[in-house]
């Protein structure tokens, strides 16, 4: 065998560890590289998880407010005549009661003091100037009510709430 029989072979074979840490990348005659085997041209290696609809609030529902009108039903109520307040439920069983009484402003809450079928509840507002009342009701439906009030200086008044 001569020396330039094996020269190519030689030289193939001294190239081999140049090689070792080298792969062949495929790729197209316009230079794209083709994709990964197992894969399909167009679609992503490892799709996406699905987007999640982002979880939306719940708002709370809106309070209901119910016009609370006070009739006298006696001697100390009918000099004051006829007054009107509100009472503001956040539904929660609990709601505010704002009513004006003589030059004051009383404030406070009604609860209701009942379950089941009867929806009866109590109601008291107070004054910076120390006037007070404190009301009973029971609901007859969810939008109307009847009740009593009683204030500090002994006026009463026949209650109706909503309407």
């Amino acid at each position: 065998m001569s020396l330039t029989t094996l020269r190519a072979p030689l030289i193939a074979l001294s190239a081999l560890p140049l090689l070792a840490a080298c792969y062949v990348v495929p790729v197209h005659p316009d230079g794209r590289v083709y994709p990964p085997a197992g894969t399909t041209v167009g679609a992503p290696a490892h799709p996406a998880p699905a987007a999640q609809p982002a979880a939306q609030p719940v708002a709370p529902p809106a309070p209901v407010i119910f016009t609370a009108r006070l009739y006298p039903s006696n001697e100390a109520a009918a000099r004051t005549g006829i007054i009107a307040g509100t009472v503001t439920s956040p539904s929660d069983g609990r709601g505010i009661f704002s009513i004006a009484y003589q030059g004051d402003q009383l404030s406070g809450e009604a609860t209701r003091t009942s379950s089941g079928g009867l929806h009866a509840g109590i109601a008291n507002a107070s004054s910076p100037r120390g006037a007070f009342v404190r009301c009973n009701y029971r609901m007859t439906n969810a939008t109307q009510g009847i009740g009593e009030c009683l204030f500090n200086d002994g006026a009463r008044f026949q209650l109706h709430l909503g309407g």
